[in-house]
């Protein structure tokens, strides 16, 4: 386990354990300088939460994003088209770590376009939000 820990002198280095990212820089001291860790299912998490607000309207320019968006696209659309659950876009379960990855997910926001395009409704901040939590939960190994 220690020698998961140990680099190289002036080399970044990191812990490759399935689902987590641990990295750091040792100095030319031996110290470890910007230790970080990403757990990408608690950031998706925490991504998606403030779009679940409705006391706190996340509002980007002239739009607000907001979880209502997404709960418009599940009952028009079958879930072939959009792969949502109930729990999903009710939010009952927190920490269900599977609901943000479906939410954000490019079948939703396709969903989402549609229903734009359809009823002149404004969902582009929504769909920006979703965008970059998509990219970011895509970005880390499954």
């Amino acid at each position: 386990m220690l020698e998961d820990y140990l680099g190289s002198e002036g080399q970044r280095w990191s812990v490759g354990w399935e689902e987590w990212v641990l990295s750091g820089l040792v100095l030319d001291t031996g110290d470890v300088y910007a230790l970080g860790d990403q757990d990408p299912i608690h950031n998706g998490k925490k991504m998606i939460n403030p779009l679940d607000r409705s006391s706190h309207p996340l509002v980007l320019g002239d739009f607000h994003a907001c979880l209502e968006h997404v709960q418009l696209v599940y009952k028009p659309y079958s879930h072939d088209n959009h792969g949502l659950n109930i729990d999903d876009v009710m939010r009952r379960d927190r920490q269900n770590w599977a609901g943000p990855q479906r939410i954000c997910s490019r079948k939703v926001q396709e969903c989402l376009m549609l229903l734009q395009s359809r009823e002149d409704e404004h969902h582009e901040r929504t769909l920006d939000i979703m965008s970059l939590c998509d990219t970011s939960l895509q970005i880390f190994p499954k």
